[in-house]
């Protein structure tokens, strides 16, 4: 049976939308800032810089959504969780399952249209 931690439980469970959050920010702030500025056609190491950054935020928050839906999985498999706990755990399953289908969804217009037109 694990500890009642109720602070890193909420993050737990809300980690994936956080994860989503933050991608969605970085994706579009880079967008932003590089069309208004003109630097769209920047380099970034021999790439380009906006695709690159697109890439970058994107992997990060498949990462750490991924991460907590293989924990929220692995936690299933395992026996002594409360009602509260288990209800819990399946909406950790959830919404870090429906945060990497969002955040997929939202780095492909940045990927495949160009970014400043």
């Amino acid at each position: 049976m694990e500890r009642h931690r109720p602070t890193l439980r909420l993050l737990e469970t809300t980690g994936g939308f956080l994860a989503w959050g933050a991608q969605f920010t970085i994706v579009y702030m880079a967008v932003s800032v590089a069309c208004s500025r003109g630097w769209g056609g920047q380099k970034l190491l021999g790439l380009p810089a906006l695709p690159a950054v697109i890439v970058l935020a994107t992997l990060a928050a498949l990462a750490a959504a991924a991460t907590l839906l293989l924990l929220g999985l692995k936690r299933r498999k395992g026996s002594g969780l409360t009602a509260s706990q288990d209800f819990l755990n399946n909406v950790t399953i959830l919404v870090s399952a429906l945060s990497l289908v969002a955040i997929v969804y939202n780095a492909l217009p940045g990927l495949l249209l160009p970014s400043c037109s």
